[in-house]
Parts: C-alpha cells; structure tokens; sequence
C-alpha cells in the first residue's frame, strides 16, 4: 500500500476480506454478524464523533470485536497482542473516549439487538438447548417416560437449581465434550441461556420458582395472586403461566372441575391470563368442568385496549348474575351484555341483594337475602 503496487499478496488479502464477510453475511442472512462489535461503532459515531473523528471504521470495530470477545468469554490475550504489533488502539482510553463512559456503552449495548437479541431464530435456539439440557437433567434423575409418576414424591424431581448446576458444568466443559462431535448446541447459546436463567434459578427471583411443589392433592385449592399484581409483566407472566397450566391440566385433562375466579378485574391487563379462562370457558362442558367469574368494576372490561378480549368473558356464560354496574357506559353495558332498557332498570341503582339473573333467553329480578350464619362470616369490614 505504501508503494502503490498491486501485488499477489494484496490480491489476496482483499479477496479474503471479501470473501470471508460474505460468508459470514450469508450464515447470519445478512444481520447481526458481530453484531456486538459493530454495535460499539455505532455508539462511538453516535455519542462521541468527535473524540473518533480521526479513527477508521475498522479501527473501532477492532475494539468492538475485543468487547464481544470479552461478552462470550473467550481469551482477548491474543488479538490484544495483534493490534498491539499493528500500533493499532485496544481501549477506550486509546480511542481518546474517557474511561468513565464505560457505563453509557454497557447499558446501550445491553439495551440493543446485539445482545437482547429477540429473532426467531435466536429464540429457537435457545429453546432446543434448553430442550437438550431438561433432558440431560431427568436422565441424571432417572426419570425417563417409562417412570411410574404414581410413586414418585414432589422431592424426587429436579428443581430449578438442579438444572442451573447442569448448565453451568455443560458450560465448564464445553471445549472437553464439543472435541467428541456429539455436541450440537453452541457454547454462546448455552452462556446466554445461563445468563437468562439466573434469576429464577438462583437470583432474586428464585423464591417464587426453585423449589419443590407444596400444591397439596386436594379438592379445594387456593391461589393467592394479590402480591403478582405488583411485579413486573415478564414476572408475572412466568408465575401465571405456572398457574394456569397447572389449572388448565386439573380442569380441561382431568375433568370435572370447578374454577372460581374473584375480583377478575385485576386480571384483566394480562392477556395470558384472559387467554387461558376463555379457553376454560369455551372448552370446560364437554369435560364437566365449571368456571365461575367474579368482578366488581364492570368498567374495566369496556376499555378499549382490551374490550375484544374480554368481551367473550361476559358474552359466553350461560348464567349471568349482574347486579348494581357502578359509573360505566351504561349503553356500552346493555350492548355488550345484551340487556334492553326495562332490564337495566332493576340494577340501575345500587340495591343491596338485588340483581338481574340471566339464563339463556330468560330474565329474573332476584333479591339474595343472606341468612345471619352467612352475615356473621363476612364480618364487618365491608362485607356486611
């Protein structure tokens, strides 16, 4: 380059420069390749152009690709000594970028499609890795689809910390087994997945789902949701998923089963949740099974954001008990409950014990009278 003389060596260079990036484009069809490091680029552009004015495009994914190698874990000693011997930059400091905007690039960088990656294809793979390590762990446990699950009790099962321990030995010796070619996930994969399942496995989050079942074989199960309501979605998501399966299995493959679900506004936001009892609702007669729903804020259901979903919610039971609406539309009330004029009257105002019973096409002015048993049990705390 110096001298200006196109020789072999430089033919070639240029052409495994172009070659090998367009292998590398192709293989990730055409987005992400070294996504962390180019994504370190885009932030030295963006934030500090200045500062970088005078380096080169490869100059500063050089240092990106020394920040990807440092995310996967791998040895830097060698491309540090590379650059090193091309007198060419290895850190912020040399980028003329301050040391203290390491932050600024972490949180961007976490924040970004190179890292949080979210394609389908990126969870695909996490997810039969996943697959392989779950099968790993019951092995280890001699469980297998022939196991007799009639005998076994919650503590012969593995629990999330179990599988944690396995994924990070898989990880450990990851080199030692991939040398045997019966490997066919990626080390990155596995580190990601490690890293994904902290939380729930050992972290913070553990508490709510490393440990063994303490849901008892009874006939009156009760799930107490009021502290989920404060979490955040992702959270709250997982801990329903949980709960909902599990009611799903007693409700839709066991049969005969009754669920009862209060104060259904609180519900309404998380469309797993709604999911789930329209699925019981539509599917639970032909197995016997019953869902009974109960809501104080009928409002709620109207908002527009999420009124497709919940409109079925109100539509499908075949008996309605709807007493006194509170402050709602009250003509988006008879439209979508299907109740005329005269029948809104009788609970138009708040009436204690009075409601509009439905059954089909029938309609029945009911007053509940509660025995003094039954008042002495709500108490005096609103109840009563």
């Amino acid at each position: 380059m110096k001298t200006g003389t196109v020789t072999d060596s430089f033919e070639k260079l240029i052409f495994a420069a172009i070659a090998i990036t367009g292998i590398v484009s192709g293989i990730c069809k055409g987005s992400n390749q070294c996504a962390i490091a180019h994504k370190f680029y885009e932030e030295c552009r963006s934030f500090f152009y200045e500062n970088t004015l005078n380096f080169l495009h490869g100059e500063l994914v050089a240092v990106g690709l020394l920040v990807r190698l440092s995310y996967f874990g791998s040895d830097c000693a060698y491309m540090i000594n590379e650059l090193t011997q091309l007198k060419l930059p290895k850190c912020l400091s040399e980028l003329n970028i301050p040391t203290d905007a390491v932050e600024k690039f972490a949180d961007e960088l976490c924040n970004s499609s190179a890292i949080n990656d979210t394609s389908d294809i990126s969870r695909k793979r996490m997810l039969d890795t996943l697959e392989i390590m779950l099968e790993l762990l019951y092995k280890e446990f001699h469980i297998t689809e022939e196991t007799d699950y009639s005998r076994l009790r919650p503590s012969d099962y593995p629990i999330l910390t179990d599988l944690y321990k396995l994924m990070t030995r898989e990880l450990e010796h990851y080199e030692e087994k991939a040398a045997t070619g019966l490997v066919v996930y990626c080390k990155e994969t596995l580190r990601e997945l490690c890293l994904g399942l902290h939380g729930i496995c050992t972290g913070a989050e553990s508490v709510y789902f490393n440990g063994y079942t303490n849901i008892p074989n009874a006939k009156h199960i009760d799930f107490g949701v009021k502290d989920m309501l404060s979490t955040n979605q992702s959270l709250s998501n997982a801990m329903y998923f949980n709960i909902l399966s599990f009611m799903s299995h007693k409700f839709l493959t066991d049969g005969d089963t009754n669920i009862c679900c209060d104060e259904l506004h609180e519900l309404l936001k998380n469309r797993i949740a709604i999911s789930y009892l329209l699925s019981f609702i539509k599917r639970g007669r032909k197995r016997g099974s019953n869902v009974i729903l109960a809501s104080q804020n009928v409002s709620d259901f109207f908002l527009p954001e999420i009124v497709e979903y919940t409109k079925p919610l109100l539509s499908i039971p075949t008996h309605r008990f709807l007493f006194y609406p509170g402050s709602c539309d009250t003509e988006e009330y008879k439209r979508i409950l299907g109740v005329s004029d005269s029948e809104y009257r009788v609970i138009q105002n708040p009436n204690r014990g009075h409601c509009l019973y439905s059954c089909g096409n029938e309609r029945y002015h009911l007053h509940v009278i509660a025995p003094k048993y039954k008042k002495a049990l709500f108490g005096t705390a609103g109840g009563a």
